[in-house]
């Protein structure tokens, strides 16, 4: 099932989670919030978003991969709707 990004327990925007070794942009992402940052070990069953509310984590490969792909297109400092972008 596809997700758009909303937490399908609170219905709040969720943040895509990136694995693997993070290059600087990455990192400088994670630290304004755009993504969370979930490591270098990687298994089929690890979430791709997590709820800034509520804290639950979801899968939805996907949806994630056009949201990260979204956030890193646009420049480190900018904020805005992209990371609700997935659907």
């Amino acid at each position: 099932m596809a997700n758009t990004g909303r937490c399908p327990e609170c219905g709040h925007d969720g943040t895509p989670i990136l694995y693997g070794l993070p290059i600087t942009k990455a990192r400088v992402m994670a630290m304004l919030g755009h993504i969370r940052l979930g490591g270098c070990v990687v298994s089929a069953d690890d979430p791709h978003w997590e709820c800034g509310n509520c804290r639950h984590s979801w899968q939805d490969s996907a949806g994630a991969a056009r949201a990260l792909a979204a956030i890193f297109a646009r420049p480190a400092g900018e904020s805005g709707a992209a990371r609700r972008i997935g659907g």
